[in-house]
């Protein structure tokens, strides 16, 4: 084990400092503790070269998931469980859940009365994620309370199948906040746009083209609902 841990210490290290954020958990770098190995390493979805520098390194000595789906095998990871990014007491981060992109096909469509714009057109290079705003206007007669966690987040969908393809892989604070939107008014929703892939036929990251996205609001006291499909071009 101290081996194993004395040579992936100085990679983790190297990666955590990447100023393109290839990792998204990883093991506390301080105090490994007992849980590995094999050490639970989570990757962003574009970050394959670094998965598979660590799958050729330490082999069975770590297991790796590269944005929803596991490397080597791309069989669905467990993204349901909660995780400490970066090993929080390292980083100070608070707990943190990371959560599947919704299945926009299981989910009621919005009342016709709430309309969504995209504040601005949506392009994100395949594998990355991208933060923009949604525009939602309450064309109903009452008061619409929209709970977040201080965004909502996007699912990729194929436009002509209408199925999910994919979205954001990653931990996401559980803090509560609403937005309040009254009727004839409207509101600027934080929005979070990935790419990281749901279908391992796909690969790790949804591959360029023109898909479209969907967004599940949680209204209260009304419950979940989905907004109608909006393009989105993803990039080399």
């Amino acid at each position: 084990m101290a081996g194993t841990w004395e040579r992936l210490r100085p990679i983790l290290e190297r990666l955590r400092d990447d100023p393109g954020a290839p990792l998204r958990t990883w093991p506390n770098l301080v105090d490994p503790g007992t849980g590995g190995p094999p050490y639970s390493i989570w990757l962003a979805a574009w970050a394959v070269d670094a998965a598979a520098e660590l799958d050729h390194e330490f082999g069975p000595d770590v297991e790796l998931r590269v944005g929803f789906l596991r490397y080597p095998s791309r069989d669905p990871g467990d993204a349901d469980a909660d995780a400490d990014v970066g090993a929080g007491a390292e980083t100070g981060a608070d707990r943190l859940r990371a959560e599947v992109a919704p299945r926009p096909t299981t989910t009621a469509a919005c009342p016709h009365w709430i309309v969504a714009t995209p504040d601005q057109s949506v392009a994100v290079a395949s594998g990355h994620d991208l933060r923009t705003s949604l525009v939602v206007r309450n064309d109903g007669e009452e008061t619409v309370h929209i709970r977040t966690n201080g965004m909502v987040t996007a699912t990729i969908v194929d436009p002509t199948t209408h199925r999910a393809v994919g979205g954001f892989a990653g931990a996401q604070t559980t803090a509560l906040v609403t937005f309040v939107v009254a009727p004839g008014s409207e509101t600027r929703l934080p929005l979070l746009v990935g790419t990281a892939s749901l279908d391992p036929n796909l690969g790790y990251a949804v591959p360029p083209g023109a898909w479209a996205y969907t967004v599940e609001l949680e209204l209260d006291p009304r419950g979940r609902c989905r907004l109608g499909e909006i393009p989105v071009t993803v990039l080399p």
